[in-house]
């Protein structure tokens, strides 16, 4: 992948994905537009779309000069988000999902902390919002623009603490284009982001967590939870590649956070799995139903874990509450004098 510059390139290249969202896509392409740093470029990539979203690129790039447009053979998310990489001139790089939206200063901000800091990383809060819902454009100054300046492996570790809300989308950041050198992302693969941002994140060296919610993403029907297939289990395999880069690299204590992270997920996608009555889940990923309960009840708390064994065991239900109880009282009694 190329990424030769000319002098008159664009600052920020921003790379919209485009795929059968009809209704989504003036909305985001409207809260790109609406930014108030304005000196970028919006890449939108038509991906073999079969609905009107070819003919509403056309009309945005008539309109406005800022508006590139790429129409392709459908490929996937990945192949469409690396087609935007190839083409794009800026110095720095952002990815908006094509059913999501930004406020207004996502731009501005995430600029001005990336040249304040003197980082090739920036990342912003997210907030969720339902198709039903229209996100305020006032959400993101709910926080200051004080930025916290992590190295990429401190970075990795909060990943790894829900409470720090650093995610491995590629959404809701902004990159120096060098840190995209030698990456892409894998065609094909569902949970793409899994196999290439964490990696980057940790290459970036100096990074920086804006907690600002600037990036508004929108919560469809068709999640994970209601929807999951054998496929879904490629994010293992997207684990499993930067659990191999973590070694390479010697990071013991990465390798340990995300060996753990992994065991977590593994035994919740096997619940899951198993009460959506899939049996085509992969051999390297299959886990034994009671060894999943019991991961699930030390890393999820025992009310998640006495709702997936409802789900697989209702008639058990009851024994597991009896037994669960007659275990408080037992260890209540142990610890009195």
């Amino acid at each position: 992948m190329c990424f030769m510059l000319n002098s008159h390139c664009t600052l920020i290249s921003v790379i919209v994905p485009v795929y059968k969202v009809e209704p989504y896509l003036r909305p985001c392409v409207d809260s790109v537009l609406a930014q108030t740093w304005t000196d970028f470029e919006l890449i939108l990539v038509d991906d073999g779309s079969p609905d009107n979203c070819g003919a509403i690129c056309e009309e945005y790039a008539a309109r406005d000069s800022r508006v590139r447009i790429i129409h392709r053979e459908n490929g996937g998310l990945s192949a469409a988000r690396n087609s935007g990489l190839e083409v794009a001139a800026g110095e720095y790089i952002s990815f908006v999902d094509s059913d999501d939206l930004i406020a207004p200063d996502f731009l501005s901000r995430m600029m001005d902390v990336m040249l304040r800091e003197n980082v090739k990383l920036v990342l912003c809060g997210k907030q969720d919002f339902r198709d039903e819902e229209t996100p305020s454009s006032e959400c993101g100054i709910d926080a200051p623009d004080q930025a916290r300046c992590l190295t990429g492996k401190e970075l990795c570790m909060e990943r790894f603490d829900p409470a720090k809300n650093i995610l491995i989308n590629a959404w809701g950041k902004l990159y120096h284009r060098s840190l995209w050198e030698g990456h892409t992302f894998p065609v094909g693969r569902i949970h793409e982001d899994q196999f290439v941002v964490p990696i980057i994140m940790y290459e970036a060296e100096r990074t920086a967590v804006l907690n600002a919610r600037l990036y508004f993403y929108r919560i469809r029907e068709g999640s994970i939870t209601s929807n999951i297939t054998a496929k879904h289990f490629a994010n293992f395999e997207g684990m499993d590649l930067v659990l191999q880069f973590y070694e390479s690299q010697g990071e013991k204590e990465l390798v340990k956070a995300l060996k753990r992270h992994k065991e977590k997920h593994l035994a919740n996608y096997n619940l899951l799995a198993r009460e959506k009555g899939i049996k085509d889940i992969p051999a390297k990923y299959k886990m034994p139903t009671a060894k999943a309960l019991r991961l699930v009840k030390k890393y999820f708390g025992y009310d998640y874990y006495d709702m997936r064994l409802y789900m697989l065991y209702p008639k058990l239900i009851h024994h597991s509450r009896r037994l669960h109880r007659l275990s408080e009282i037992l260890s209540f009694r142990k610890e009195q004098p």
